[in-house]
């Protein structure tokens, strides 16, 4: 091989190489707010009346939405565009900047072992995709995406029938902000 050859193959690798990292970190994406924070919570129940064969559920819905956490990279010198396959990201798409605990309380005592204001964690599953887990006392949550509201389901009735129920959310969040939403009566048939 000649030197004129391994010049030109040379020139070659190094053209690919520039062109496979400069591809590959940075995509020319627009501006986003990855993260999202709210300052109340709102809930909705599946109705003020709970038919015998009906399943009880409450949505948690974040109230008004501020994106936070600006990714903005700096302006650069480029040689080459960037790949086709760059995903550029959306607001929000990381989730809640502030995970949350979650507490369930109830005004009336719910049974003989859960008085009124006891925590109801145990009674309640959380949907995390298609499956239904159950709401823990210490462990944090996201509402994943800014749309979407957190769906807890009921999994006992309470044992008196004749009493309406009020049922308080409580949120947590990690930096230490509290929120809280009561739903309507609801009565158990």
């Amino acid at each position: 091989m000649n030197a004129r050859t391994a010049k030109i193959i040379f020139l070659f690798f190094m053209y690919t190489g520039l062109q496979v990292s400069e591809s590959c970190t940075d995509c020319d994406c627009a501006d986003y707010l990855p993260f999202f924070d709210y300052k109340s919570i709102s809930l909705t129940s599946s109705g003020p009346d709970i038919g015998a064969n009906q399943s009880f559920a409450i949505s948690v819905i974040p109230g008004p939405v501020e994106f936070l956490a600006q990714t903005c990279p700096a302006p650069r010198f480029r040689f080459l565009s960037a790949a086709y396959g760059c995903d550029c990201g959306y607001n929000g798409i990381e989730g809640d900047k502030f995970p949350f605990f979650l507490n369930i309380t109830a005004d009336k005592a719910y049974n003989d072992t859960l008085p009124a204001g006891a925590s109801l964690n145990a009674l309640f599953f959380i949907a995390a995709g298609d499956v239904l887990i159950q709401v823990p006392e210490q462990e944090a949550f996201t509402f994943g995406k800014p749309d979407r509201p957190i769906q807890l389901f009921g999994a006992e009735r309470p044992t008196n029938l004749n009493d309406s129920y009020q049922f308080k959310i409580r949120l947590v969040k990690t930096k230490g902000d509290t929120l809280q939403a009561t739903t309507g009566p609801i009565h158990f048939q």
